[in-house]
């Protein structure tokens, strides 16, 4: 029994440690260069790749969410693009509403107080909102001594036909800026959830790369060596990543 194991062990040594000093510093370097370890044959195959942190963060802030999805989790990602969704969707929807708004205050001013809309600047809507026609507020202007501000009669005529009227037009005004103004505060949430959710993917990719060094890869091929077709002897392989 004896003499049956032991030209058995010498063929299992002479397999193992045959091989070359080069062949073992290429596959070393090979492992180094490409992060992959791969087995032949009936043994198993992992790939590991090393996430770029730039990248991440470059994805997160084009849109929230890729970042950690490029890191290879977004079980977190996903809540940063679904905000990003609802942010769009908000932004898009005061935009409207603001616009919408703005016609039907200008509108409703040329049919009740007599305004010409063509050439009229912003303060110019929000003055009509306050003062019940032009006179009014000329008066006004010429106490405060700020005369650049007068009107011209002829161009910036307006008079409301009640007090009502006013408070109508004014009421859809304040609501058009409102939604106005609400605009900045969606984009400015839109920038912050772009820079927090960069940062998230810097942390997803290093717990990744990490879990990527830390792990070690271990695998056995089994094969026969042979020469001209015959069976010299069994030959393993045994491949360990550190």
């Amino acid at each position: 029994m004896l003499k049956m194991i032991f030209p058995a062990l010498l063929i299992f040594s002479f397999s193992i440690f045959g091989q070359s000093n080069a062949q073992l510093v290429n596959l070393k370097l090979e492992m180094k260069k490409s992060n992959v370890v791969k087995f032949d044959g009936n043994s198993h195959e992992q790939v590991f790749v090393k996430k770029k942190v730039g990248l991440g963060i470059l994805y997160s802030l084009l849109l929230p969410g890729m970042g950690e999805l490029y890191g290879g989790d977004y079980s977190t990602g996903k809540y940063f693009t679904i905000f990003e969704a609802a942010s769009w969707m908000t932004y898009f929807g005061l935009s409207y509403y603001s616009t919408n708004e703005k016609q039907n205050y200008e509108d409703f001013a040329v049919a009740n107080a007599g305004v010409t809309d063509a050439g009229k600047d912003n303060s110019y809507w929000a003055n009509i909102g306050i003062y019940m026609n032009i006179d009014q507020y000329n008066s006004a202007m010429d106490l405060q001594w700020q005369f650049e501000k007068v009107y011209d009669r002829d161009s910036y005529y307006w008079k409301w036909r009640s007090n009502k009227d006013r408070a109508a037009y004014r009421n859809m005004w304040v609501a058009s800026e409102h939604a106005k103004t609400a605009l900045n505060y969606v984009a400015g949430v839109m920038v912050l959830n772009r820079i927090v959710s960069a940062i998230n993917a810097v942390r997803v990719i290093k717990l990744h790369n990490k879990k990527m060094e830390s792990a070690t890869t271990f695998g056995v091929n089994f094969g026969v060596q042979s020469f001209a077709g015959i069976p010299e002897g069994i030959k393993i392989n045994i491949i360990k990543r550190f």
